[in-house]
């Protein structure tokens, strides 16, 4: 039996329930995916590491502002993400209080998510330095996909106005027969 089956069988509250618990696991998930890659990039870190003299094992490019800055955002999504992590693993023997912090769960995932891509940008940077025009690509997409991210957020369109949008664009009938099984 898949989810819609189960789904179908279920009456409100039940849905609610089933609805909030998928996003309380999607969110743990996330944030889990979210540390362990802003983890790794610590130590991998951009520009690689000195293999002799005095400085052995320390940064290439420690003296780069990008770099800096790589570290500030890489910083910043794991502490929100494992903030998110320990929210959730608390929370985990009471079901309201996991309703009650979901929320902020939520928004600290979504700061560790734009960390993650902001580490990502400056990251890429650091290593481009001598190509300024990838270097300005890499700033123009991440900074496009953190304001896209951002906006479709706050800009949740709803079933109402993606119908009417596909109404407009001749595919009305097919998509509400397909998504929302209108006649």
């Amino acid at each position: 039996m898949d989810n819609a089956e189960n789904t179908e069988n279920m009456d409100n509250a039940e849905k609610l329930d089933f609805g909030k618990r998928n996003a309380l696991e999607t969110n743990l998930l996330v944030a889990m995916l979210v540390a362990a890659v802003t983890f790794a990039a610590a130590f991998t870190m951009p520009g690689g590491y000195k293999s002799d003299g005095p400085d052995q094992g320390l940064a290439n490019l420690t003296a780069k502002v990008a770099l800096k800055e790589f570290v500030i955002f890489d910083t910043t999504a794991i502490s929100f993400s494992v903030i998110a992590v320990s929210l959730q693993l608390d929370t985990s023997q009471s079901y309201n209080a996991q309703i009650r912090y979901m929320n902020v769960g939520g928004i600290c995932t979504s700061i560790a998510i734009t960390g993650m891509e902001l580490a990502f940008v400056f990251g890429m940077h650091v290593v481009l330095a001598k190509s300024i025009g990838l270097a300005i690509t890499a700033y123009v997409m991440g900074g496009c996909l953190i304001l896209s991210y951002h906006v479709v957020g706050f800009l949740d369109p709803g079933p109402a106005a993606v119908l009417s949008f596909h109404a407009s664009t001749g595919l009305g009938d097919m998509f509400s027969i397909c998504c929302f099984n209108m006649e």
